[in-house]
């Protein structure tokens, strides 16, 4: 109760990139995930965005975020997270060299694998 997480994205390189943010705080006891940051935007060229959600939901197992960049490069999106408790002691924090960015394209080609997959393996291979 009253963690807060802190998510600061910068754009290194010149061009823009879109960005979709979605953290939620999971309850894996009560199989709940409470919506906490939901954001799209663009970060143009050498621009920075901070995004923060308090956790008001109660005792929960974490906060899980899910990002995805128009660049897939951890060299032009820079990623900062970290998590605060109640009394403002940073209790962890990571860069962008733990996570996986993918790019818009690279999601859209795994949905359309994964697609294919279960029609094939559905036996209705061709429709």
């Amino acid at each position: 109760m009253d963690d807060t997480v802190t998510i600061r994205l910068t754009n290194r390189s010149a061009d823009p990139i879109d960005i979709v943010v979605n953290t939620i705080i999971m309850d894996h006891q009560a199989h709940f995930n409470e919506p906490a940051i939901d954001e799209i935007f663009i970060l143009l060229g050498s621009e920075s965005r901070t995004l923060s959600a308090v956790n008001t939901y109660g005792q929960a197992n974490h906060f899980s975020t899910r990002m995805i960049a128009s660049s897939g490069d951890p060299q032009e999106l820079g990623v900062d997270v970290t998590v605060t408790d109640a009394s403002d002691v940073q209790t962890t924090s990571f860069n962008e060299r733990a996570f996986w960015i993918k790019s818009f394209d690279e999601v859209q080609k795994n949905a359309e694998a994964r697609r294919l997959e279960r029609i094939e393996s559905n036996g209705h291979k061709g429709h």
